[in-house]
């Protein structure tokens, strides 16, 4: 009986999961495949259009989608139960300081803070002001002031050589950084004037000293999101399992150990970057830092694949 209401359960949750990222990939993404799709016919001669759709985005999809399956993975595991006051589940989904920017929230920290009252403090209002106050200056002051060499400079590249392209590549990397670090801030000191304190999203990542480093303080909570939710069950799943197997017996014990992992990480990269964006310059992106971070990390320690009876 438990065994069958395990099955049921594991039906369940995928069910619920194909249709909530079927919703997601159909209103993100059916333009950019059906306009790909139709390049490629195209260029083979084949008379096929695939119908563009003006599809309606909802604000927040992206955010909200991963909310709702963090909290299924919970509702599975039996770390969370089913909302008696379907509002106040709501409100958890759709809490909209954070519903366009972030940070993606972890049920169990934001939920108990929203069903929980919340009495005037001074000191968190002191705090939130001056979170708003520097979410503020972070935009108007630093990024937005920024922005006009940038996108001279990236709009009209033939124009410029030489130290403009440092100069607005640096300016970029802090352009990029402000812009999303100040609607951070600007999201938690909203929420903190209503008594609810949200997760840190960066931890300075332009101190990191490696990439690895740099990816686990930059969009933490996302970062931590793929770890939990693509990263373990691929790396852990069978398949990976029987590749590790594979490779320590007919290449290297350490190569075999690390390999799949790395190759995981690969795949997460690649899915941040479709993420970020229904374009293929996004893709591309994540398919560059995926390859980057599994050679950072891959030849760490390069002596490591060598076969001892080399060494």
């Amino acid at each position: 009986y438990k065994h069958q209401a395990g099955c049921r359960k594991r039906r369940i949750l995928t069910a619920v999961l194909v249709l909530n990222f079927g919703i997601l990939v159909f209103l993100k993404y059916y333009n950019l495949f059906a306009g790909s799709l139709n390049d490629i016919l195209g260029s083979f001669g084949m008379d096929f259009s695939a119908p563009t759709l003006n599809l309606f985005l909802p604000l927040g999809i992206s955010f909200y989608s991963m909310q709702l399956i963090a909290w299924l993975a919970y509702l599975y595991r039996g770390k969370a139960e089913i909302p008696q006051n379907p509002l106040r589940f709501l409100l958890f989904v759709s809490w909209f300081p954070q519903i366009i920017q972030g940070p993606i929230p972890r049920y169990e920290q934001l939920n108990v803070q929203l069903q929980e009252g919340h009495a005037y403090n001074e000191d968190e209002w002191n705090e939130a002001v001056f979170l708003i106050l520097w979410g503020l200056f972070l935009k108007l002051m630093i990024a937005d002031r920024a922005a006009p060499f940038v996108n001279e400079v990236f709009d009209h590249y033939t124009l410029y050589s030489g130290m403009y392209f440092w100069a607005a590549a640096l300016l970029y990397s802090v352009q990029l950084y402000t812009d999303f670090l100040s609607c951070v801030r600007l999201c938690q000191g909203i929420s903190l004037l209503f008594g609810i304190r949200l997760a840190e999203n960066f931890n300075r990542p332009y101190q990191a000293k490696s990439g690895r480093e740099f990816w686990q303080r930059w969009h933490i909570s996302l970062g931590n999101w793929m770890k939990d939710y693509v990263f373990y069950p691929i790396a852990l799943s069978k398949p990976f399992a029987k590749m590790q197997k594979t490779l320590k017996k007919n290449v290297n014990t350490y190569f075999g150990k690390v390999f799949p992992s790395f190759l995981a990480s690969f795949m997460v990269f690649v899915l941040v970057g479709i993420w970020h964006g229904a374009n293929w310059t996004f893709i591309l992106w994540g398919l560059l830092h995926g390859v980057a971070n599994v050679l950072t990390r891959l030849f760490h320690k390069p002596w490591e694949y060598v076969p001892k009876c080399v060494r």
